[in-house]
């Protein structure tokens, strides 16, 4: 069959990248005359008779090579209609959406397949919220045993950060098929952010023991040695992994990763760049860079990189927060004001974007409103009883000295003795309290002298002027 022949040819241009020589580093360039003979041969071909839908798909993945994405959208459209259990199309066909109307703009069969596409294509337009929608609606018409879907579920719980319900759906795909290391790269990623050593540690035993040269198994023995904090081990697997699948843009982000913990920032910016190319979506990298360049000291391209992230993922804490951060390091102070209150509106993941506003507040000679911030941190602090050290002791200090400004000392005392609890400003807390002590007794003293001048200055009554009151009054009585 012809598109046979096609499909021969484009393996021939397109060899496995776990042969070639791209170094984990770089990137290697494609020699684009072959795909331009390619695309010659194929523009003919329709010519004289219409493509079917593998020629199509061929064709589609050379103009995307050649960088043509508009020209190639609609020849994947065309595939994914000839040839709906093509999945690999819709794989493809998910890199080209960049916006929610764009998805919807498009003209696909009314197939079973399309629902798992547009929970796919939900992901990486970062609203996890739809796609859990979709997977749910797919387990109850019978794909309650689909590792896929489970592990698509997984993704969507990530990335809206509820990584216990993402744990949960690996944990689910790993009962029904305990021999699928497919999406266990992002299984290992919650694990690490849930500081959980042991079972990443297990989990990686066992995809060793399974196929140890897997690529996903190198993701997952990288970030065992990175939770680890053995960088130099973590930087060789995760470069493994990437010979194998330099095209993983996730694999780029976690060796960036560690080239920020090794210090090596000029590394880092190549890794996350290598990323960005792959998918310019991918806030982490954008993420990545902005905390590179913050690291060091070149904030006008940190604040670039932030706000690149911040746009691509607005009600993410994370990206307001540094971008407030960053505005506070170039003394921006009223932008970093309104990025931090941002970061607590949106829900604040990291628990302190309450007391930067409020230090920033102070700062700005706002006294009465930071004091309001640092009152409302602390005690949603206590309610989750989860405290941030450094910020919950600064807060507590200065609402001490700003209630015994205002002659509020019982308020005082109470927060003094919350800084007790805390090394770095007991001795501070100690001075308050002392203080607050000097200040109640020469109040109690001034009482106590204002009362005796009170009780020396009235005169003292005698005893005519008492008869004559009583004389006076009785008379009035009578009258």
């Amino acid at each position: 069959m012809y598109h046979v022949f096609h499909v021969h040819l484009f393996v021939v241009v397109f060899p496995d990248t776990a042969s070639n020589q791209r170094q984990a580093t770089t990137k290697a360039s494609l020699d684009n005359t072959w795909l331009i003979r390619l695309r010659t041969e194929l523009t003919t071909s329709e010519k004289n008779q219409p493509l079917n839908g593998y020629s199509c798909y061929v064709y589609a993945l050379v103009l995307k090579r050649l960088g043509l994405l508009n020209e190639a959208l609609p020849y994947f459209v065309r595939t994914v209609k000839a040839v709906p259990h093509l999945w690999s199309a819709w794989e493809d066909l998910v890199t080209l959406i960049d916006s929610e109307q764009k998805l919807h703009s498009l003209d696909l069969p009314k197939h079973w397949i399309r629902n798992v596409f547009y929970a796919r294509c939900y992901v990486e337009l970062h609203k996890p919220e739809l796609c859990v929608y979709i997977c749910k609606e797919l387990t109850q018409i019978g794909f309650h045993n689909s590792t896929y879907i489970l592990l698509l579920q997984a993704k969507a719980y990530e990335t809206g950060a509820e990584l216990q319900l993402a744990r949960t759906c690996c944990e689910d795909a790993r009962t029904i098929d305990p021999y699928n290391l497919d999406s266990m790269d992002i299984f290992s990623n919650i694990l690490f952010v849930l500081e959980d050593y042991h079972a990443l540690a297990g989990l990686a035993q066992k995809c060793i023991e399974i196929e140890k040269y897997r690529f996903e198994t190198c993701i997952v023995v990288g970030n065992f040695y990175s939770i680890r904090n053995d960088h130099a081990r973590a930087i060789q697997y995760f470069t493994r992994a990437l010979r194998m699948n330099p095209d993983y843009p996730a694999a780029w982000i976690l060796l960036g990763h560690e080239f920020v913990e090794g210090k090596n920032h000029a590394a880092a910016i190549n890794a996350y760049r290598e990323a960005l190319d792959l998918n310019r979506r991918d806030h982490r990298a954008w993420y990545g860079l902005g905390e590179t360049y913050e690291i060091i000291k070149m904030y006008n391209y940190a604040l670039y990189y932030f706000k690149e992230a911040f746009a691509l993922k607005p009600n993410d804490s994370r990206y307001s927060n540094a971008l407030g951060e960053v505005y506070e390091r170039t003394q921006k102070l009223h932008e970093a004001k309104k990025c931090y209150w941002r970061s607590y509106c949106v829900g604040d993941i990291e628990g302190n974007a309450l007391a930067k506003y409020a230090h920033v507040c102070d700062h700005l000679k706002d006294e009465e409103t930071a004091a309001r911030a640092y009152m409302e941190f602390i005690r949603t602090q206590e309610l989750r009883q989860v405290k941030n050290f450094t910020e919950f002791s600064h807060a507590a200090e200065f609402l001490a000295n700003y209630h015994v400004k205002k002659r509020q000392y019982d308020q005082a005392c109470s927060y003094a003795r919350k800084c007790l609890e805390f090394p770095e400003v007991k001795n501070a807390a100690k001075d308050i309290l002392n203080k607050i002590t000097g200040l109640r007794e020469g109040q109690q003293q001034l009482k106590d002298k204002e009362f005796s001048q009170q009780q020396t200055s009235a005169p003292a009554p005698t005893a005519q002027s008492t008869i004559h009151e009583f004389d006076s009054s009785s008379t009035t009585t009578i009258d």
